[in-house]
């Protein structure tokens, strides 16, 4: 298993214990949706927000992790998209290439994703009262939030245009024989 799938499994797995840490000290009904100065303008029992949470977050790094890839694996080439696709599914060795490119990258987007849930926990239990190791003040939430959004979206988009770039040529091999 490679690093981002191991990194992707650790921090699945740092969310599910901030939830049953955080649990005992979460008001019940608590606040779940909240506007940028962290004022609670929703409401949700405790248990089914500490079970959907969990569920969304498995549910994200099994996508991310084991079903997106397999999906690829399966499905003909018109489905699956990437940079530079009509250079990537022109053979059956270069489908097999981009699958192989594609899981790293699957596994990169679950660290991105899992981030996102780890600091929207993080608000939730601070805007509820639960004690967390680092108060987050009000005035950076925003920007802290839309700033980790766009910048890990950013970054994965780069990352897919490295990932799939088309690769030069062998040296004395002309471009256009691609």
């Amino acid at each position: 298993m490679s690093g981002w799938r191991w990194t992707a499994v650790a921090m699945l797995v740092g969310t599910l214990g901030l939830l049953a840490w955080v649990y005992p000290d979460l008001p019940d009904p608590m606040g779940t949706q909240f506007t940028f100065d962290g004022t609670p303008v929703r409401w949700t029992p405790r248990p089914q927000f500490i079970v959907a949470f969990g569920l969304v977050a498995a549910l994200i790094n099994l996508l991310f992790l084991g079903g997106i890839p397999e999906v690829l694996r399966r499905t003909g080439a018109t489905r699956f998209n990437v940079p530079n696709r009509d250079y990537w599914l022109a053979t059956p060795e270069r489908r097999t290439e981009a699958l192989r490119r594609m899981c790293p990258f699957l596994a990169r987007s679950a660290v991105f994703a899992n981030t996102l849930l780890l600091l929207c926990l993080h608000l939730v239990a601070q805007w509820n009262g639960a004690r967390v190791l680092v108060r987050i003040p009000a005035a950076l939430t925003g920007p802290l939030l839309l700033g980790t959004a766009g910048g890990g979206v950013f970054v994965l988009i780069v990352w897919a245009f490295h990932d799939f770039a088309v690769p030069a040529p062998p040296l004395g091999v002309e471009r256009a024989a691609r």
